[in-house]
């Protein structure tokens, strides 16, 4: 999930068509690729807004940031904002390879030269592409005109020296310095502590989630505190305070039930975009999810603990207190992090919901002792 400014992004929630292109579009330049390529970057939107996403790659390329994008049919004013153009066919032929010009006036010039001549008021995206289709002119096949004209075999030749002056640059480099091999654009620890910031606030914009996690918590102690109210020291008591604690254990399947959809949603808007842009490692991810609960979780932890120990009698003394309190901590680490495995494993949050009962029926309430018969060691 991203959030920008007070607003959350995600699925079904979030930012305009256009902020979301932006927000697109800031998430692929994180990584620093040397190459940006955007598949209809103005698809779906107004003209306004599409006129902002131009201006907006226009200023990419004035910084030095080489983007290849496809659009259909742009109006003059986008087409006027690309430096080369890649005019392709029917079929993927090559029609045009070269640059535009100011105004289009080098691309205008070269279909002018060979019958086809732009209106003066005419869009030259749409000129052309009329022409190519043949709506326009007398039927000439642009794509052999194009492999028979001297712009293709200028471009041939400058294709051919980039390409042995990269090599030539290639080799330099190898020999003068090692190359940057790194698979992500930042260290590991700059990463885990990036997107721990990053879901913290997330979290933080999403009380849904922390609320209700809060109210489990509370309304499972006061249940638990005032059904076993002010318990005896007596031999019959026992079982009444070994009932007590174990129901502390049963806050867990609401919990994880509350968390995997959460998880698995991040989980996918990761696998979709982050990881296959890498953006950051997904060892990252993980920790993040881990690390953004252990607040919320002491939260949690404490609510139950003071609504729910003293309420059933338990002794007050700190040496005994205080390590209930521990372990009540721990056992919040606990489910969280093995329903977060559970949901890692899962495919969807349906396969994760058949999956929590047999894992936390097998592993938090059939060897925790309670359900087990005092003569079963015997």
């Amino acid at each position: 999930m991203y959030t920008i400014n007070s607003h959350v992004v995600g699925p079904g929630c979030g930012l305009s068509i256009e902020q979301r292109k932006r927000l697109t579009l800031a998430t692929e330049l994180v990584a620093k690729p040397s190459l940006l390529f955007l598949d209809e970057p103005t698809s779906g939107l107004d003209g306004q807004s599409a006129f902002e996403i131009c201006r907006f790659m226009r200023k990419l390329a004035a910084s030095g940031q080489t983007i290849i994008c496809t659009i259909h049919q742009p109006s003059a004013a986008l087409f006027e904002a690309f430096d080369v153009l890649l005019l392709l066919a029917k079929g993927g032929r090559t029609t045009y390879f070269g640059e535009t010009g100011q105004n289009s006036r080098i691309l205008l010039d070269y279909f002018a030269r060979n019958g086809a001549p732009c209106p003066e008021d005419a869009n030259p995206a749409e000129h052309i592409v009329d022409v190519v289709q043949g709506r326009q002119g007398d039927g000439t096949d642009w794509p052999q005109q194009w492999l028979a004209s001297l712009e293709y075999q200028h471009t041939m030749e400058e294709l051919q020296k980039i390409n042995l002056d990269q090599a030539k640059h290639a080799t330099v480099a190898t020999i003068e310095e090692p190359e940057d091999t790194a698979d992500f654009a930042t260290p590991m620890r700059h990463q885990v502590i990036l997107v721990t910031k990053r879901q913290l606030v997330a979290l933080w914009r999403n009380p849904d989630y922390i609320w209700n996690k809060i109210g489990l918590h509370v309304t499972n102690s006061l249940f638990a505190g005032f059904t076993f109210w002010m318990i005896g020291n007596g031999t019959f008591d026992l079982q009444f305070r070994l009932m007590s604690v174990f129901n502390f254990v049963f806050v867990a399947p609401g919990c994880i039930n509350q968390n995997q959809p959460l998880f698995l949603r991040n989980r996918d808007i990761f696998e979709s975009r982050e990881k296959k842009s890498k953006t950051y490692h997904w060892f990252a991810f993980i920790t993040a999810q881990v690390f953004s609960e252990i607040p919320v979780l002491i939260v949690c932890a404490t609510l139950f603990f003071a609504c729910w120990y003293f309420t059933s009698g338990f002794p007050v003394q700190a040496s005994i207190s205080g390590q209930v309190y521990l372990q009540m901590i721990l056992y919040e680490f606990l489910y969280t992090s093995l329903g977060q495995a559970i949901a890692a494993y899962s495919p969807n949050a349906y396969f994760a919901a058949l999956a929590n009962p047999i894992v936390i029926g097998a592993f938090l309430i059939n060897f925790c002792g309670v359900v087990v018969s005092w003569y079963s060691g015997l």
